[in-house]
């Protein structure tokens, strides 16, 4: 996370001293500075250069500089002659391209130097690799791993199944599976010494057995504790277990360390006992008959005391007959995590139907119990059919989780026996996981065969989050990004919808590998998506909630905010912190120990510290974190106060001459003011404002506001207040924190220009208005739409001597009332490289279309395969642009290559717009003399 913050500071120039001690503090200044920070995110977001897509904090996803992991895989024969094997799917939800490196976290052992391998994915495509653990390592049967990418945005899946050979004693066809899916994790799914994970819905009976997994993620020794407890809350045991660095440890049939007793239903808690250690854990339950497992995930326990517990909805459930002589069941199991009972509501969503009134049902639950509802629908609702479920709670926060399954019974169609099961496992996932028009759900590792008869189909479940009607779009599409169909829906209040053999819908051709994605088409709609893939030889399911991407400016805001506001449980270090651990680090080492880390964390000679104040001289250019810094800068902890009532006072950074690769920050300085008291109960109350330095005012930007901090409702976030920022063209930027304890904000921009121009697709009219005229080019649709030449050349020597290659020429005219005074534009020219063609770009402003000013020059990467270069550029445009009642805008796209007489062009592009990751290509922004630019 380190890198991915110091490109939030590079971006608006405030990677100064206080960034450097950022990145070595791991505390305090993480925690006060992450307003800096977040303004950083604000102008990225701003910035469609930085508009990856990315997840949001409800699912994993791999982005540059941050781990993820998956909790297990394997390659071995297991107990009632299973035989284990696991399918990763990798896919780039972005539009640029990745290399993805997955280093194996082999089980029983200290993997502080571990085995890894890369492979490289292209734009929204998928790579599946078969039996991961068998052809990309070498000699392991089982282990974690552990994924990290450079570029893109990257999902990752593992199924982990039981692979049926010619002996099995199911007498099942070869080839046949029963599995599992195990989701991709992050560091928000960790616990810690200082929190718990839960795991329900377990059993050890003659039914089933339930596995343990445990993932050090740390490079120190970590002990973890784990308790055994029957559904009531009755205690049956704890035992500890050590973890090398980085070790994956799987403990089989768990609960026999606790009791030889059956246990029809249990859970278990596990926490850390060592400071600094965490850890991921899962329980993997294990049908006794056939062998399927359901891959069960640890819940991280964050919820603060005071905090509205939130709804949970479980997607599918079912009492109904299937396909292939399928006998589908759901359990569904609600846990109290809490000491004190707790109310809630059940709520029966039934299939295709408008359920703005449902069934309901409701229940009390006692403090640290659960309740197993076996075949839900009829135990609660005596309903036969398909629905979703709502879980209403009052008074507290609830965990839920269900299995769908083929409940066999006697003369199945397998020939097995009467009472074994296979299924799927379906989390209770809350409001914050469903996706709105800020975002799309990508579900990926699907397939589809035709004939029925082998392979896999896909079942696809589409649920409305809200009391309106909500349209939905689903895209299917083939792994190398090719398009196989859209499907629209219309769903009603709360509406459950399934469509089985979902790619029927759009080609009769098989789908090895595929995925969909999934948008909400209206605003302040939001729906929950569920893929689930279906042996065809064995009826077995395997389900997936659809990952949430944000798109556009949501994507770099939330991402940004994800990180960002996760510095309140700390940036920089490698498990989340609490605001209470913070403080109370801080009070353990005090003023003289932060200012002792502080000065540390400078490059050699460059700092010195007198009395609580460190001044730091750069020079005309010092070398840090790939960037050079210039000037001095001071940082003054001296007007801090730490005790054990808590921490009051202020710390100021002044710059002076201070630049970043030659660029100066917006501002002069930065002012932190604390005023946070420690309560008797540990918890931490208070406010946190920020400004720019009182010392310097030369910019014209001003930086004010305040949050409010209260432990006892929301340990992770702020809970009100706001910050303003106001840049020296005028723009406005203000953010709003609101009380929910989810990092969620308003942002309002008041934009200081008098007039603006901004489109997305360039295939719409409204891109077309102010084209003056084209020349050797047109707009192109594939996977996106964008210009490019309609012819190109074989050499290419510049744009004064272009060799054979024309170029694609884009001119737009904008006519203004009243001459301009300053003008703004963004837009990307993008080019690639391949063996047989490659692009190279210009881009032109002119007050009168006759002489043009240079803006930008796009060359092509400089290897083939390479990532494109997306040649965005953000600027004020120079005096010989403005002053007239026009600006002109010219763009040149040249592509030149052996394949470019054959048409391929697409290397040299302008306005690439992605629907997936929606965004303007181009904006204009313009300020005309009296503020009045059409009259």
């Amino acid at each position: 996370m380190r890198n991915g913050t110091a490109r939030l500071w590079k971006k608006i120039g405030l990677i100064g001293p206080s960034m450097l001690v950022l990145v070595a503090c791991e505390g305090f200044l993480a925690f006060v500075y992450v307003f800096i920070v977040f303004f950083a995110g604000v102008f990225v977001a701003t910035n469609p250069e930085a508009s990856h897509l990315k997840t949001s904090g409800n699912e994993a996803i791999t982005r540059s500089a941050d781990w993820t992991y998956l909790g297990a895989a394997a390659h071995l024969t297991g107990a009632a002659d299973t035989n284990w094997r696991s399918d990763v799917e990798l896919h780039n939800a972005s539009h640029e391209a990745a290399t993805v490196t997955i280093e194996l976290l082999d089980h029983g052992k200290n993997n502080s130097s571990p085995e890894s391998a890369e492979f490289f994915l292209g734009p929204r495509r998928s790579l599946l690799l078969s039996d991961v653990l068998a052809t990309s390592f070498t000699d392991t049967e089982k282990a974690a791993l552990r994924l990290r990418t450079t570029g893109g945005a990257v999902m990752a899946t593992d199924r982990t199944y039981n692979l049926l050979d010619e002996d099995n004693t199911l007498g099942l066809p070869p080839g046949a599976t029963f599995g599992q899916y195990i989701p991709l994790q992050n560091m928000r799914s960790a616990f810690s010494n200082i929190d718990e994970g839960r795991l329900i819905g377990l059993t050890h009976d003659e039914t089933a057995r339930t596995n343990l997994g445990l993932v050090n993620l740390t490079p120190i020794e970590t002990r973890v504790r784990t308790e055994l407890f029957l559904a009531d809350g009755t205690a049956l045991g704890t035992f500890q277990t050590r973890l090398e660095p980085y070790e994956y440890r799987q403990i089989n049939r768990v609960f026999e360390r606790a009791t030889s007793a059956p246990v029809a239903d249990g859970y278990l808690v596990v926490s850390g006992l060592t400071e600094g250690g965490s850890c991921l854990a899962h329980a993997s339950v294990v049908d006794s008959v056939t062998g399927d497992p359901v891959f069960v995930p640890a819940v991280r326990m964050t919820t603060p005391a005071g905090q509205t517990p939130p709804v949970i909805v479980i997607v599918a459930s079912a009492h109904v007959s299937g396909a292939a002589g399928t006998n589908w069941r759901t359990d569904l199991e609600i846990h109290n995590p809490n000491d004190t009972p707790v109310d809630f509501a059940v709520e029966l969503l039934e299939l295709n139907s408008n359920n703005l009134s449902p069934r309901t049902e409701t229940g009390t639950l006692a403090g640290q119990s659960a309740v197993r509802y076996e075949d839900v629908l009829q135990d609660l609702f005596g309903f036969d059919g398909a629905a979703a479920l709502r879980i209403v709670p009052d008074g507290g926060r609830l965990i839920a989780t269900s299995r769908t399954f083929n409940q066999l019974t006697a003369g199945n169609p397998h020939g097995l026996p009467p009472g074994a099961s296979f299924g799927q496992f379906i989390p209770g996932v809350e409001p914050s996981a469903a996706i709105t028009p800020d975002s799309e759900g990508r579900m990926v590792h699907l397939a589809y065969d035709p004939t029925g008869e082998r392979g896999f189909r896909t079942n696809l479940v589409l649920v409305n989050a809200t009391a309106d009607r909500t349209p939905v779009r689903v895209e299917l599409f083939s792994a190398d990004a090719t398009p196989l169909g859209t499907i629209d829906f219309n769903l009603r209040a709360f509406e459950y919808k399934q469509i089985n053999n979902v790619f029927s819908r759009v080609t009769d051709q098989a789908v090895q590998d595929g995925y969909a994605v999934v948008r909400v088409r209206k605003d302040e709609g939001a729906a929950f998506a569920l893929a689930s893939v279906v042996d065809n030889l064995t009826g077995d399911p395997v389900g997936m909630m659809a990952t949430i991407v944000r798109t556009a400016d949501a994507a770099a805001m939330v991402d940004n905010v994800s990180g960002l506001m996760g510095i309140m449980g700390g940036v920089g270090v490698e498990r989340p912190v609490s605001i209470e651990g913070l403080i109370g680090e801080l009070q353990q080492i005090g003023v003289d120990g932060l200012v002792d880390i502080a000065a540390d964390a400078y490059p050699p000679g460059v700092a010195t510290e007198e009395g609580g104040v460190i001044t730091a001289d750069f020079g005309s250019g010092t070398r840090f974190d790939n960037v050079t810094l210039a000037g001095s800068s001071t940082l003054d902890f001296s007007g801090l106060v730490v005790d054990e009532s808590g921490v009051r006072g202020e710390i100021v950074e002044v710059f002076d001459g201070y630049t970043v690769n030659g660029e100066a920050p917006p501002i002069d300085g930065v002012q932190v003011s604390v005023d946070l008291e420690a309560r008797n109960d540990g918890t931490i109350a208070g406010t946190i404002g920020l400004s720019e330095s009182p010392m310097r005012k030369s910019t014209g930007a001003t930086l004010t506001g305040a949050v409010g901090i209260d432990t006892g409702i929301c340990l992770t976030y702020p809970i009100s207040g706001e910050i303003t920022f106001t840049s020296p063209d005028g723009e406005v930027i203000t953010v709003t924190f609101g009380p929910d304890c989810d990092g969620s904000f308003t942002t309002d921009i008041e934009p200081a220009w008098d007039w603006e121009y901004r489109f997305q697709s360039p295939m719409t009219d409204w891109a077309q208005v102010y084209v003056a005229s084209s020349h050797n080019a047109r707009v192109f649709r594939d996977v996106a739409d964008y210009w490019i030449p309609n012819t190109g050349g074989t050499e290419f020597y510049g744009r004064e001597n272009p060799g054979d290659t024309p170029a694609g020429i884009i001119t737009y005219r904008f006519p203004f009332a009243n001459p301009t005074t300053a003008a703004r534009i963004r837009t990307d020219t993008a080019t690639f490289n391949f063996e047989s063609s490659k692009g190279h770009n210009y881009l032109l402003a002119s007050a009168d279309g006759v002489d043009w000013v240079l803006l930008n020059e796009v060359p092509p990467p400089e290897n083939p395969g390479d990532p494109p270069r997306n040649g965005y550029f953000d600027g004020i445009l120079p005096p010989g642009a403005i002053g007239t009642t026009e600006i002109w805008i010219r763009v040149e796209l040249y592509a030149y290559g052996t394949a470019t007489a054959n048409g391929f062009t697409n290397t040299a592009q302008h306005a690439r717009f992605w629907e997936s990751g929606a965004r303007d290509t181009f904006i204009l922004e313009v300020a005309c003399v009296d503020g009045n630019c059409i009259e």
